[in-house]
């Protein structure tokens, strides 16, 4: 089994036992994986300093036309107000939430 095989199995196994919220994060332009997961990576550290006890697991999904965006499915209720000021100030355009 494969290491990222395993990281999954063992998030699901976890935060399916908890309420779950599904994020999706989009952007104003198409961008490249790289400044994607830059981005991404600006994005988590803002989330993970205002809610450090967060959880989640998060996929990249590549569209033909409109490029990437990410899904994150997350252990807690966020609020959504603060996470879109956080994507703004990390260079992300829009931001939908689902319980």
């Amino acid at each position: 089994m494969t290491k990222s095989k395993r990281a999954f199995l063992i998030s699901t196994q976890i935060l399916g036992k908890q309420p779950l919220y599904m994020w999706t994060f989009t952007f104003a332009e198409v961008l490249n994986v790289k400044d994607t997961r830059k981005r991404w990576n600006h994005l988590l550290t803002l989330m993970r300093q205002r809610w450090p006890q967060l959880s989640g697991m998060r996929v990249f999904e590549l569209h033909e036309f409109h490029g990437l965006h990410v899904h994150l499915a997350t252990n807690r209720f966020l609020d959504v107000n603060e996470a879109r000021a956080m994507a703004k100030q990390a260079g992300w355009g829009r931001i939908d939430v689902q319980r």
